[in-house]
């Protein structure tokens, strides 16, 4: 569980960072400002995405189980 909160806690300050960049970008603050936040949210970003695919998240189901919103053999309500 600690891992998969950390993943989330990553992902959220990569979105911050790069949110930033575009809102610094059309109020025009001074250059670098705007680099550096655009390689750490970029890093940060891969961080998050590493974390996530590291994760060693275990269940018993199988592609058998199909979907949860909406398991096989129910019928779609339109």
């Amino acid at each position: 569980m600690y891992m998969k909160n950390q993943s989330y806690i990553w992902l959220a300050i990569a979105t911050i960072a790069l949110l930033a960049v575009t809102v610094f970008s059309v109020l025009s603050p001074v250059y670098p400002l705007i680099y550096i936040l655009w390689i750490l949210g970029t890093a940060f970003l891969l961080i998050a995405v590493f974390k996530v695919l590291r994760d060693r998240y275990k269940t018993k189901k199988t592609f058998k189980d199909w979907y949860e919103d909406q398991p096989k053999g129910e019928k779609k309500v339109s």
